[in-house]
């Protein structure tokens, strides 16, 4: 995970929320693939008229 958002994001992400490095990292590693399944259902990024008539549109719950 830090080599993909890259160590100063991490830092800076550590230092925005006050989570410890490590348990930030943690949690991302928890998070996003969660967080990237229902925001590409079907294995694809929704096009903009599909997301406008999502119930849920703009909101994920992770």
């Amino acid at each position: 995970m830090q080599q993909a958002l890259g160590p100063e994001t991490v830092d800076d992400l550590s230092e925005q929320t006050g989570v410890p490095r490590n348990d930030l990292l943690s949690q991302l590693s928890q998070a996003l693939p969660t967080l990237v399944d229902r925001l590409t259902p079907q294995g694809r990024i929704p096009e903009p008229d599909e997301m406008a008539r999502s119930p849920q549109s703009g909101r994920v719950d992770v």
